[in-house]
């Protein structure tokens, strides 16, 4: 039944943030790719894959693993205070640049390293068949929100500073992740 309950938040939270996600991001993408050289596109890129390479690395040192994933808790939160106020201030004084360089560092910094801790807590929480569960049903319904964003944002694409606080609102999933961490602390901590 907790393996259950913590499905059941992860997917909650996860669907809301990909809907609001998928809203939100063909203005923000369209906005970035119009007023950013392509120079910059790629950096970003490059940024990111470098990142990850780096995060994988580090992570086969079980003291850096251990480490990472005793400290969860601040860097979630610094995570989600991160996004949420860039968009906010992005909302009322939009500077693309500003905005590129915290949307690079949220994501090639703070979320590739948060992406390496809650692929290892899914490791712990769900196991065997439970995990391909998981894996499988945050999948199907991740799509399935992102198919109704998408669809609403075709309809109707809201304006620039709307999709800000679409985005900002949009690291929900992150809450999702807190919490499931806070219920499970004592099999997750080492």
């Amino acid at each position: 039944m907790n393996k259950l309950s913590n499905q059941a938040i992860l997917i909650v939270c996860e669907f809301v943030s990909m809907v609001l996600m998928c809203i939100a991001w063909p203005t923000l993408q369209k906005t970035c790719i119009t007023l950013l050289p392509a120079r910059w596109i790629a950096l970003q890129n490059v940024v990111v894959s470098i990142s990850g390479v780096v995060f994988a690395w580090m992570w086969k040192n079980e003291k850096f693993r251990q480490l990472s994933i005793n400290g969860y808790l601040p860097i979630a939160i610094i995570e989600i205070l991160f996004g949420t106020i860039l968009s906010f201030l992005m909302t009322f004084n939009f500077n693309v640049w500003f905005f590129a360089i915290g949307q690079l560092v949220c994501t090639s910094v703070i979320s590739v390293y948060i992406g390496r801790m809650t692929n290892a807590f899914r490791a712990i929480i769900f196991k065997d068949r439970e995990r391909e569960n998981y894996d499988n049903n945050i999948y199907l319904w991740s799509n399935a929100a992102a198919i109704l964003g998408f669809f609403l944002s075709l309809l109707k694409p809201p304006p620039l500073n709307i999709s800000l606080l679409l985005w900002g609102i949009s690291w929900i999933f992150s809450i999702g992740w807190i919490i499931v961490y806070v219920k499970n602390r004592n099999i997750i901590k080492a």
